[in-house]
C-alpha cells in the first residue's frame, strides 16, 4: 500500500487539484469532505475534460461511483477488485463506515506483491 496519496478538499478549485497532481507522482487524487470522509476520485482525464473547465470545485467533477479497499482486505481481495474494475489505483480506507483514506493500492504493486508470494511458495516446494 502506498501512503503517499493526494488528498484534496471537496471545495478545492479544479485548477489547484490539477496543479497538485502535476507536482505529484500519483495519477489520481482522492476528494474528501469537510469531515475527511472519502467523497470521490479524480484523474487527469477528469480534470481536463469539458466538464472540468466549466466546474469550479473538485466536488463537481469527482467520480463518485468507485470501489474502495479497507485495511482489513487481503492482497487477493485487492487484486480481484482492481481486475474487476479495470482500475490502476484504488483508495484504501480505515473502514467502510468512516471512509478515512489511509493510502492507495496500485495494480502494479499488488501484482508484484502477489508474484513475490508465489515465487517464495514455489521456492519452498523446490527446497522441501
Amino acid at each position: 500500500m502506498c501512503h503517499d496519496v493526494v488528498l484534496v478538499r471537496h471545495d478545492a478549485s479544479v485548477a489547484s487539484v490539477r496543479d497538485r497532481l502535476r507536482r505529484s507522482s500519483q495519477g489520481a487524487a482522492f476528494v474528501v469532505d469537510e469531515n475527511d470522509r472519502l467523497y470521490g476520485t479524480l484523474s487527469f482525464d477528469d480534470l481536463n475534460g469539458d466538464q472540468a473547465h466549466a466546474a469550479k470545485t473538485a466536488r463537481a467533477v469527482a467520480q463518485t461511483d468507485f470501489d474502495v479497499l479497507t485495511v482489513d482486505d487481503s492482497l487477493e481481495d485487492a487484486i480481484d477488485v482492481l481486475n474487476t474494475q479495470f482500475a490502476d489505483c484504488l483508495p484504501v480506507v480505515d473502514s467502510e463506515k468512516r471512509l478515512r483514506v489511509v493510502g492507495a493500492i496500485h495494480q502494479r504493486d499488488a501484482t508484484l506483491a502477489r508474484n513475490r508470494l508465489l515465487l517464495r511458495a514455489h521456492q519452498g516446494r523446490e527446497i522441501g
